[in-house]
């Protein structure tokens, strides 16, 4: 808990000190809404599991990474925003498989690291726009690939038929949400700023095998901050 406020505490303090920095700035007149803005940035993910039940999964504090383009409609300042992520983490389940020969194989406290390749699209609301400072507001859909791999399965598995180790070691499988975002985005000149950002992810996979055909359904509160480029 104690490092969460530190994090939190170190954003604000960035983003307070940029903001000041920002506003003797000159040439801020901000991007043309007609223009196409691009971003790259990288940030952290807190997880939530709603599905499989909490003790039976859990996921540790993940990596995000993402690249996205925007693209202004030059009414009521909308934006169209098409959106690249990529999240990665680690954490323990309880391993649940059968395989199409009838073999069952179950384990408890598995480590895994996980990967996820997603996309995103939405709309967002600049509700000041053309200033050296614009908050916004973005809401939209998202689908990606997830995909987990196990660490420790094979000092893990009971239950082996003997002789046998015809388990999966690697599940993928799609996965489809919405997201919601709030942030601030501050211009520097013309083609670039910089964005501090809050997004969360609702989302629910596919069934995985390897989890007693169970879907895996969570939230992801994701803090960041970008690179903003005009062009």
């Amino acid at each position: 808990m104690l490092s969460q406020i530190i994090r939190v505490g170190f954003f604000l303090s960035l983003f307070l000190f940029l903001t000041a920095t920002a506003a003797k700035a000159q040439n801020t007149s901000g991007f043309k809404p007609s223009g196409i803005n691009g971003s790259a940035g990288v940030g952290f993910v807190e997880w939530e599991i709603l599905e499989p039940l909490s003790s039976n999964m859990r996921f540790d504090q993940g990596q995000f990474v993402a690249i996205a383009a925007e693209k202004g409609f030059n009414f009521f300042n909308l934006y169209l925003n098409l959106s690249l992520a990529y999240m990665k983490t680690t954490g323990q389940t309880i391993y649940s498989y059968s395989n199409l020969s009838g073999e069952s194989y179950a384990a408890n406290d598995v480590n895994f690291s996980s990967e996820l390749f997603q996309a995103g699209l939405g709309l967002k609301w600049k509700i000041i726009d053309g200033y050296w400072i614009r908050p916004y507001i973005e809401a939209g859909g998202t689908g990606g690939y997830f995909t987990i791999k196990y660490d420790n399965l094979d000092s893990k598995v009971v239950s082996t038929p003997t002789g046998q180790k015809n388990y999966k070691k690697t599940d993928s499988l799609l996965d489809f949400g919405r997201y919601g975002e709030g942030g601030a985005e501050i211009s520097f000149s013309n083609t670039f700023g910089l964005r501090f950002a809050m997004r969360v992810i609702e989302s629910r996979t596919k069934k995985f095998k390897t989890l007693g055909d169970a879907e895996i359904q969570y939230k992801a509160n994701i803090y960041y901050m970008a690179l903003l480029m005009s062009f």
